[in-house]
């Protein structure tokens, strides 16, 4: 039986446990809600190990089962349109996304060298975190992926026991790309409600960041990334 739910579970790119349950009760299969837990956490749990003894193996499917688990980075690009920040052009913004709770990271960037985007990348880490955090599988795109071929991203990256996925299928990255479009719709409505130039992006992307997060989403059945952090926070077993 448990062909079945692999099956799907790689037609579907990786569906959360939730999504793959109904999945196939759709097709007719009558698994429990904690069968298709526990198969989920296997997937995660083999490719995890799998990516700690040969990091350059990790090529499949990796749902995250837990908060921090697994990010996924890219980079939006307003080179064209630099704007001020406490009187410095910023020409990029990192975007990092936990894939657990959706909980979305920014920080503008000066340009898009190693070593701006590693120190961008550590203060994500420091944030995310009060001793700082740092996930299992960090994921890529294709330009991301060139950060941790050689140099200190890499060595960052290797030091924090952290592995690097690049992405393979145009569904590799759906997070971060839906982020991304939430990213520029929310700037190009707050410079539409202040009326904006279009190089004034820079001061709005902390609080675009903390609007984002407040936003319900479809894939957390009506919750906000805030929300799913507070619950996972709190000792309230109502909540959980």
């Amino acid at each position: 039986m448990d062909a079945v739910l692999q099956r799907i579970y790689d037609e579907e790119n990786a569906p959360s446990a939730y999504q793959l349950y109904k999945l196939a009760r759709k097709e007719g299969f009558a698994y429990t809600k904690e069968k298709v837990d526990e198969f989920v956490k296997k997937q995660a749990a083999a490719q995890v190990l799998t990516a700690r003894k040969a990091p350059n193996r990790v090529t499949g499917k990796f749902q995250a089962t837990a908060a921090n688990e697994k990010w996924q980075l890219d980079l939006l690009d307003r080179s064209t349109k630099p704007s001020q920040l406490d009187g410095v052009a910023q020409t990029h913004v990192l975007a990092v996304v936990d894939v657990f709770t959706r909980r979305g990271y920014l920080e503008p960037l000066v340009d898009k060298t190693k070593a701006t985007v590693l120190e961008a990348y550590q203060r994500i880490t420091e944030r995310a975190g009060a001793k700082g955090v740092n996930p299992q599988v960090l994921s890529l795109d294709k330009e991301g992926a060139t950060l941790s071929n050689d140099g200190a991203f890499e060595a960052f990256l290797d030091s924090k026991g952290t592995v690097v996925r690049r992405a393979e299928g145009r569904n590799d990255l759906a997070i971060i790309d839906g982020y991304m479009g939430r990213l520029g719709l929310e700037l190009g409505r707050i410079r539409l409600k202040k009326k904006q130039r279009m190089n004034e992006w820079a001061p709005e992307i902390a609080g675009v960041e903390r609007a984002l997060n407040r936003k319900p989403m479809t894939t957390l059945r009506g919750n906000a990334p805030r929300d799913i952090e507070q619950a996972i926070a709190s000792t309230d077993p109502e909540e959980k």
